[in-house]
Formats: C-alpha cells, sequence, structure tokens
C-alpha cells in the first residue's frame, strides 16, 4: 500500500493530475504481485459467469485464458479503484494516499481474518 501511494504522491509531485496518479496507484499492487490477484479474479468471474455446473465451471477456472467475463469484471474493477482514488486524490493528496493504504491494509486483514 506504501508503495502504491507513493508512486501515486510521485506523480502528483512531477505535476501529473489525479486520474494519472490514481492508474500508478492500482497499477504498483497488480505489477508487484504479478497479477496473481486479478488472474484469480477473472478466474472467478469466468466460471461463475458460464453457468455451467460446478465440474465444469471448476475446469473453466483451471484453464490459463481468460473469457469474456473474466475481461469485464478486470476492467470493471480496475476502472472502479481508478476512479475513486482518482476523487480521493482530487479531494486531497493525503486522502489519495492514505485511502491506498488502508485499502491494502483492509484487504489483507480481512483475507486473514476469512480464512481463520
Amino acid at each position: 500500500g506504501a508503495a502504491a501511494a507513493a508512486a501515486g504522491l510521485l506523480l502528483l509531485l512531477l505535476g501529473a493530475g489525479a486520474p494519472l496518479a490514481a492508474v500508478a496507484t492500482v497499477a504498483v499492487p497488480a505489477v508487484l504481485t504479478r497479477g496473481l490477484h486479478l488472474d484469480g479474479l477473472a478466474d472467478v468471474a469466468d466460471g461463475l459467469g458460464s453457468g455451467k455446473p460446478a465440474g465444469d465451471a471448476l475446469r473453466i477456472m483451471k484453464q490459463s485464458d481468460i473469457g469474456p467475463f473474466g475481461v469485464l469484471t478486470l476492467v470493471l474493477v480496475l476502472l472502479a479503484q481508478v476512479a475513486a482514488l482518482a476523487q480521493a486524490y482530487g479531494d486531497s493528496w493525503t486522502r489519495g494516499a492514505l485511502a491506498a493504504v488502508v485499502a491494502a491494509v483492509v484487504a489483507r486483514l480481512v483475507l486473514t481474518l476469512a480464512a481463520r
């Protein structure tokens, strides 16, 4: 979260606008995780969107390609993240940076809590 916020803040300091800072903030975690979570999200969307029985849906999720439901889900999720961060950065640089850090921390805590 801190690395993502730092990327967004750097762009703001260099004179970029809030939307570009938001794109950088969203891109950093994707790059650092090599897109692992985005790939998983796309796989789940493809499997659930297929409308197939559980066994077939699981087979679809295990395939290495991405289908239309996965693409649509990724586009909408990433757009929502960028829009929310652009709004936060537009309000103030501290709000945008704090939003990036809090989102990363809360995501990890919720996952840990759900696994328990």
